[in-house]
């Protein structure tokens, strides 16, 4: 994710990146996954490493034989993840509904001689000197970001570049609090750099969910009341009605920048049945049209007052489509620019698991 930090002016550019480390095969017996991870160096297995499919509730621990189960496995396309300290994370788009045998995950070990570069580089009073801005660009300023804490910031290190650039790392999953929308999150950070001169973000990394409405049943009606207020007008519930072909049903409105309405036939495409294609040329404007412009974002955004209804920008910077399976998962080759209401409302404080769906 990129974005175009200012106290008015809020831009995010999603990035969408895939890296293949290893090969494996999938397995599904009865919405269960089952696997074995092992090093490449070695060929032993590896205990303790999460695996996950990337942002949602589903994911497990391999035991000391490196066997992993994940069970309650949606039928769909996920990315499946597998992490662990001291190896390069591991990752494939996968489709549960595909069976063949067990999954042979294979992880390759980071390289001494470049961890002990990184860490020597490092500010060690990086937390004090730039906490507060990762914290606000990571995690957001929206409501929901005022109660959603970062547990263990001691993982993260800064370093400031010759040209002008933030750089973090995290040494381990980062674990955050969220008692807004009842989750506690682990994100495994792969890139985060701000640059100082454009004032863009850029970040990308893997999520998995633990539900706490299940351990703190007492919350569990709040939890759910704000979920579904935070998915309404997100990006997620987006992407869906775009698969679906229901934009209009569901209150979005596309159009130029000069307000003439666009069809979502005429920028969406059938990949196959599981698989949409999205393209636009020029910038497109997202009209969100069930809620109106929250008080929060009236305060910071540049969008015209007499605005009633969020909006949103999308711009497919490489010229090239993004695919959007069911969940509102999306994928692609490109970077997607996001600004306007989305860049404000689309923060880690907001994210919700590819496996929620609001009642009803």
């Amino acid at each position: 994710m990129t974005i175009e930090h200012g106290i008015l002016s809020i831009a995010r550019q999603i990035i969408i990146s895939c890296s293949l480390i290893v090969y494996s095969q999938l397995a599904i017996s009865q919405n269960q996954l089952k696997g074995k991870v092992i090093s490449e160096e070695t060929q032993a297995p590896i205990p303790l490493v999460s695996v996950y499919l990337n942002n949602t509730t589903n994911g497990s621990v391999t035991d000391k034989d490196g066997i992993f189960y994940i069970k309650n496995v949606q039928p769909g396309k996920f990315k499946l993840v597998a992490s662990c300290v001291g190896y390069i994370t591991y990752t494939k788009l996968i489709d549960t509904r595909s069976a063949n045998t067990d999954l042979a995950i294979t992880l390759k070990t980071k390289a001494d001689e470049l961890q002990s570069v990184d860490v020597v580089s490092y500010d060690p009073e990086g937390w004090e000197k730039w906490g507060k801005l990762f914290t606000d660009l990571f995690i957001g300023t929206n409501p929901n970001a005022l109660i959603c804490r970062l547990m263990n910031p001691e993982v993260i290190q800064f370093r400031m570049n010759k040209d002008n650039t933030l750089a973090v790392i995290a040494k381990k999953p980062l674990k955050i609090e969220n008692d807004a929308l009842g989750y506690e999150l682990l994100y495994k950070l792969e890139t985060f750099e701000y640059d100082f001169s454009r004032r863009i973000v850029s970040y990308s990394g893997y999520a998995l969910f633990k539900d706490l409405s299940v351990s703190h049943p007492g919350r569990a009606e709040k939890y759910a009341r704000k979920r579904e207020e935070t998915y309404d007008g997100s990006l997620m519930q987006f992407m869906r009605a775009f698969f679906m072909n229901k934009l209009e049903l569901n209150g979005y409105e596309m159009r130029k920048p000069d307000h003439h309405t666009l069809s979502s036939d005429s920028m969406g495409f059938a990949v196959d049945s599981n698989t949409a294609g999205f393209y636009y040329q020029d910038s497109l404007e997202i009209i969100y049209t069930h809620k109106v412009i929250p008080n929060a974002y009236k305060r910071l955004s540049k969008q015209p007052k007499n605005e009633i209804f969020p909006v949103s920008q999308l711009l497919f910077i490489n010229k090239r489509p993004v695919f959007i399976i069911n969940s509102g998962y999306y994928y692609g080759p490109e970077d997607l620019k996001i600004t306007g209401f989305w860049a404000w409302w689309e923060t880690t404080a907001n994210m919700l698991p590819y496996d929620y769906w609001p009642p009803g």
